[in-house]
């Protein structure tokens, strides 16, 4: 029998055992367990911090955009090269719903020159979980650059550009280049010709590198009435609806130019004689407007940027290379042609003809008329012009009303499913309110606020601000195609007519409603007006034409725009109008 209790007393000892492995199994179970908990909770963590070090990163190159927006592009990298070293965000709290997901803190490591129009920032962006100061707190860093940079605006890539609705009424309309609005693009059922040409990542230099598609249509918005459209890029997979919109040049401020002009040692002259150095009207009594005429046998003579701070009348024969900007009005008054011109594009344009045509032509004159207000093309005093050109002007397609809203575009209240009352409308448009940004203190701060602007005051070119002036406008009135000076010699510099008293436009104005050969690059984020009715020739525009609202009334056998491949260089043979370049992503890197 005691070797029963025997038994009994082993039986115990092996219950003690295992009941002393299992407890010390649970133990480590809720060991493992916890430390399982934990690393999923830092994981977690982690993740959150890294989340939240990329908004950081967001927030900082929406302070950068917003500075761009605000900075003048006469010493456009002035304020940005001032960051180097600096702390511009400290721990700012990343709020969802009421509550704070962490902390995150910026600091702009440098600010490198890579030429004279980019630079690069470098920004060390530090995102915390819960938040710094917390215990657990779980850090992440990102390191990025983010390249900044000003230059030709992408608008001049077109030889057709509408910072508005685009319209192709005619069936006699012929495009040889890639065509644009910023808002919709129609065709109005009209059977249009468009040879776009093929588009290529990046064409300076001479040299063209991968092709991005074969050209056609643009637009912001949509693109109809185009089932008539004809061309080599006419086809549906030619129209390219719903893109980005492209920013405009903005020429309040010519300063920049007067700059460019005054380095450049520009001047013009008419044959041998010089009639104007870089900048017209800087100095005590002299004019600030420009008449321009010239004759085959005696051109006007291009040579570098021109500042003009009143208006330009302009025809006849121009040979070299340069470009007008100009603060009032552009008045074409006759056929502009160069002396020595381009040659027709390649019938099947692609990389390498492209090429052989750059290199050609590269020696062939360039003008460039830039005008901060409006380009009027023939007689405007006539009465065709005014009965023809002037319902154009005022259609509701053309309205240029400073309360078009976010987008800049009328007519898009709707959005784009054209519902009223849905997430996508366009609340500001027609609201009553001209919605913009303000400078302030910080902007004060930052040395963005010019000479002669204060806090709380309108920044150019923000908001509904459209023609970037920093002042409301109601929308293009035909009285504003009007000259701001009698047209005299006491009032206009150039070759203006010798021996007249104050002349009316008309006798200025050759061939009346007969201009039909435009030469060189033209911009306005106003209004290009325009009346030809020459029936038995064509209209020909050899470069580019770009702007707000376009009202041509043409009467020709066909209305033919030709795009000079130079303009998609940097420099044209001249200085194109700058934006700044979109913000680009170099390098990036996290812990």
């Amino acid at each position: 029998m005691a070797a029963f209790r025997r038994d009994r007393g082993t039986v115990l000892v092996v219950v003690l055992v295992l009941g002393v492995m299992m407890a010390a199994f649970a133990l480590a179970s809720l060991l493992v367990s916890s430390a399982a908990t934990r690393g999923a909770e830092a994981a977690i963590l982690r993740g959150r911090a890294f989340f939240v070090a990329s908004a950081g990163f967001e927030d900082q190159c929406k302070g950068l955009r917003d500075m761009m927006s605000a900075a003048a592009l006469g010493e456009p990298f002035k304020t940005f090269e001032a960051l180097a070293g600096q702390h511009t965000i400290q721990r700012r709290p990343l709020m969802s719903r009421g509550f704070t997901v962490g902390e995150y803190d910026v600091v702009i490591g440098s600010v490198q020159a890579v030429d004279v129009s980019n630079r690069d920032v470098s920004v060390i962006v530090t995102g915390a979980a819960p938040a710094f100061d917390h215990p657990q707190a779980v850090t992440r860093t990102i390191s990025a650059v983010v390249r900044l940079g000003v230059g030709r605006s992408q608008v001049f890539d077109y030889v057709y550009f509408i910072n508005n609705w685009g319209w192709y009424y005619g069936n006699t309309i012929i495009a040889n280049g890639n065509v644009r609005a910023n808002g919709q693009f129609d065709f109005g059922g009209y059977a249009s010709t468009i040879n776009g040409l093929p588009r290529f990542n990046d064409s300076s230099g001479g040299t063209f590198d991968d092709q991005v598609d074969d050209g056609g249509v643009y637009a912001g918005w949509n693109i109809v009435g185009s089932s008539r459209a004809r061309g080599t890029t006419s086809k549906p997979e030619h129209m390219h609806a719903f893109g980005e919109h492209l920013p405009m040049p903005n020429l309040t401020d010519l300063t920049p130019y007067e700059g460019m002009a005054r380095l450049n040692e520009s001047s013009i002259k008419i044959g041998n004689e010089t009639v104007c150095d870089g900048v017209v009207g800087d100095e005590d009594g002299e004019k600030s407007n420009l008449y321009l005429h010239g004759q085959k046998n005696k051109p006007i003579v291009l040579d570098g940027p021109v500042v003009v701070r009143g208006d330009l009348i302009i025809k006849g024969y121009v040979t070299g290379k340069g470009s007008f900007y100009v603060q009032g009005n552009i008045y074409v008054a006759g056929n502009v042609r160069y002396k020595n011109p381009i040659e027709p594009l390649p019938g099947k344009p692609d990389k390498e003809s492209m090429t052989k045509w750059l290199t050609a032509n590269r020696k062939a004159d360039a003008l460039g008329l830039f005008a901060r207000e409006h380009i009027i093309v023939g007689d405007y005093t006539d009465k065709y012009f005014q009965r023809y050109v002037g319902p154009w002007v005022r259609d509701k397609r053309n309205s240029s009303e400073e309360d078009a809203g976010e987008d800049g575009i009328p007519n898009t209240r709707p959005g784009r499913d054209g519902i009223l009352g849905t997430a996508d409308d366009d609340i500001l448009e027609n609201d009553g309110k001209w919605t913009v940004e303000h400078y302030t203190a910080q902007h004060a701060r930052d040395g963005l606020i010019p000479e002669g602007s204060h806090i709380g005051e309108a920044i150019p070119g923000t908001g509904e601000d459209i023609d970037g002036d920093g002042k409301y406008d109601p929308g293009t009135q035909m009285t504003e195609f009007n000259t701001k000076a009698p047209l005299s010699r006491q009032y206009w510099g150039g070759n203006f007519p010798q021996g007249v008293g104050h002349l009316k436009y008309k006798t200025i104005c050759d061939n009346n409603h007969k201009i039909n050969r435009l030469d060189g690059a033209f911009y306005t984020n106003h209004t290009f007006a325009m009346l030809t009715l020459d029936w038995g020739h064509d209209l020909n525009i050899n470069g580019c034409l770009v702007s707000r609202n376009e009202a041509i009334v043409y009467g020709t056998k066909h209305a033919i725009l030709n795009y000079d491949l130079r303009l998609l260089e940097e420099g044209f043979g001249l200085q194109l109008p700058r934006t700044w370049k979109p913000l680009q992503l170099v390098m990036w890197r996290s812990n």
